[in-house]
């Protein structure tokens, strides 16, 4: 049975508060019903991150897809305006080679050949350990 988060929340704060015994049981029950949230929660974000989930809007663009489970709405955050950031990472990343390759050529021969990097100790990196912008980093709790 699907619970109606919004009428359990609703109904727990009606609960009186005259005495502190009933004070306590009106807290519990907001916990009970708040941590039963949250745990579904995690559980359908889950679900949608690795596909278990179908999206209710399937024809539509992946980044576009809206998910629904355990009566809880579940979307991915994007970025509004995607082609503006791209633009301002490329004239960022072509600043910082222009007034890189604006260096002296003594300078130049301290630059990383491509694929190494200086690590702060002074040695080569082979670049194994380098991380994708891009990339989304999940972490369970």
């Amino acid at each position: 049975m699907q619970r109606d988060w919004n009428e359990e929340l609703q109904s727990c704060r009606e609960f009186p508060r005259t005495s502190p015994q009933k004070r306590i049981l009106r807290d519990r029950a907001l916990y009970k019903v708040t941590s039963d949230f949250v745990d579904a929660a995690i559980n359908g974000a889950i679900g949608v991150i690795s596909g278990c989930i179908p999206p209710i809007n399937p024809t539509d663009p992946e980044c576009f897809h809206m998910y629904v489970h355990n009566n809880i709405f579940f979307s991915f955050a994007i970025d509004a305006d995607l082609e503006k950031l791209s633009k301002k990472l490329v004239d960022a990343n072509s600043k910082s080679w222009s007034s890189n390759s604006l260096q002296s050529s003594s300078d130049k021969d301290s630059i990383p050949v491509h694929g190494e990097s200086q690590v702060p100790n002074g040695g080569k990196d082979d670049g194994s350990s380098s991380e994708d912008l891009n990339s989304t980093e999940i972490s369970e709790l």
